[in-house]
């Protein structure tokens, strides 16, 4: 990534792991590899430069540099300007940068150590403020793998279905994959409330395929309510619909249509009623109990359609 500072001098950063995969889980590991030991190099360059030109002449009135004197410190500022782009803390950058062209400009602009002092100080708040506004979010590990990256990245290692409710219902019902997502990355992130509406919208999904199967059934019908009636009627009435008798599994399949419609009705009484009416709110384990059913009748609707 390349930043244009005020001198229109070119920057390059080195994105950190959060900027190169925004939206991803970053592992302790990972942050603390990248930032704590950088952090910590850090502030331990502006301890010496505050140590050699700072602290020991806290007492004394304040001392114009000399050439020599802000040349070294120039050069040694290098380095935590350095520092600073590895971090991507892009105002300190520019914080620094400005001391930096003050000491080296030694001809036309005067500088003390108290000055320095505050400019340091400087350095120190605007690092200070970067660090405060990156924030993050810490997800227990129960959790994790309900999020999209991590949790198709280890089910990868396990050599398991990479989609959260399986690979035959990712490919049955591919318009069901956002929410499927969505769902996951909220249960993921403690919103069970959306996990739960994110669900209810993959059952919608499934119960518009399901109403194809009847003939005559409308499948734009946003009331549950009269579509399953329809539904149930059609199923109880497969015995005269040469559509579905000429088979010679149909009253098996009447069975399972049976079973399937009864589960949607079941999911509109003890959940969908109240979501729909967004009077619904959920804790973790009745999500996760609810994701779990879901997931099981969309993988068992999935093999029938």
């Amino acid at each position: 990534m390349m930043v244009l500072n005020g001198d229109n001098h070119n920057i390059f950063y080195d994105l950190t792991p959060w900027e190169k995969a925004p939206y991803r889980l970053i592992g302790w590991w990972d942050m603390e590899e990248f930032a704590a030991s950088k952090f910590y190099y850090l502030m331990l360059l502006l301890d010496r430069i505050e140590q050699d030109y700072i602290r020991s002449r806290k007492s004394l009135p304040p001392i114009d540099l000399d050439e020599d004197k802000r040349l070294e410190l120039e050069k040694m500022f290098r380095p935590v300007e350095q520092e600073c782009q590895k971090l991507t803390l892009r105002n300190s950058v520019c914080v620094i940068e400005d001391l930096r062209n003050v000491l080296y400009n030694w001809k036309s602009i005067q500088i003390n150590t108290h000055q320095v002092a505050e400019r340091i100080g400087e350095v120190r708040r605007s690092v200070k403020h970067e660090m405060e506004i990156n924030l993050f979010m810490y997800i227990p590990p129960e959790r994790a793998e309900y999020y999209q990256t991590w949790g198709e990245k280890k089910r990868a290692n396990r050599k398991e279905e990479i989609p959260l409710f399986g690979g035959l219902v990712d490919t049955k019902f591919p318009s069901a994959a956002f929410d499927i997502i969505e769902s996951g990355n909220c249960f993921a992130a403690g919103r069970f409330t959306a996990c739960v509406f994110h669900l209810m919208n993959v059952l919608q999904i499934g119960l518009m395929v399901f109403a194809k199967k009847f003939l005559g059934i409308p499948t734009d019908r946003a009331n549950w309510g009269p579509l399953l009636t329809d539904i149930q009627k059609n199923i109880n009435n497969m015995n005269n619909d040469p559509n579905f008798n000429k088979s010679p599994t149909w009253r098996e399949d009447q069975e399972i249509y049976s079973q399937i419609s009864s589960g949607f009705f079941t999911f509109k009484n003890a959940w969908r009623n109240y979501t729909d009416h967004g009077r619904a709110k959920f804790t973790q384990e009745e999500a996760e109990n609810i994701f779990r059913n879901v997931r099981d009748f969309m993988q068992r609707l999935a093999t029938r359609f």
